[in-house]
């Protein structure tokens, strides 16, 4: 069996990178939110199709394609900070050969639940809410890195409406999931 070994030098980690990029961007979609939200009772005050429509509904468009953008950094980045932490902790207190033998090709939620418990003999609380935070974390980074095309009913339109609205309701709390995943897992 692989002895365990203690590495004290200086390593290269990116955990607090990625969370840098997450605060940067979890205050550019709350920015968009807020001012998408200004947008769309802006647009229910003024004629349809009139001038002023057409460019409260084009700054709309651009807001929200920020919203969607910051949004997906803030989920993909929140999931790589926890990715490069883990792996940190792990390697910091096995090795890096060790972790990469061993431990590499557990999901990202499973080195989470196995990881603490080599080091400390003490696991992730697996009915607590960071566990919770945490699956639902990867569930949608997953989504998002790994999209799917779909068939969109346009014959359907309002029941597309209604899923893009329902859309947009899980993708928020998704962005507001992600930052207190990180949180709640590394307090």
């Amino acid at each position: 069996m692989e002895k365990l070994e203690d590495y004290g030098g200086p390593r290269f980690v990116n955990d607090t990178f990625y969370f840098g990029i997450c605060k940067e961007q979890i205050e550019q979609h709350e920015t968009a939110d807020t001012r998408k939200k200004e947008l769309e009772e802006e647009l229910q005050s003024v004629e349809y199709e009139s001038p002023e429509y057409w460019g409260i509904e084009k700054e709309l468009s651009e807001v929200s394609e920020e919203w969607w953008r910051s949004g997906t950094i803030v989920i993909v980045f929140a999931a790589m900070c926890l990715e490069a932490l883990i792996y940190d902790y792990g390697a910091r207190n096995t090795s890096d050969n060790y972790f990469d033998r061993y431990l590499d090709h557990l999901s990202p939620v499973a080195k989470w639940v196995v990881v603490p418990q080599i080091i400390t003999g003490d696991s992730i609380n697996r009915d607590g809410q960071a566990f919770e935070l945490l699956q639902k974390l990867f569930r949608k980074r997953n989504e998002l890195v790994h999209s799917k095309s779909e068939q969109v009913p346009l014959d359907y339109k309002e029941a597309l409406v209604d899923r893009i609205e329902g859309n947009k309701s899980d993708f928020e709390e998704a962005v507001a999931d992600a930052m207190r995943a990180v949180f709640k897992v590394t307090s």
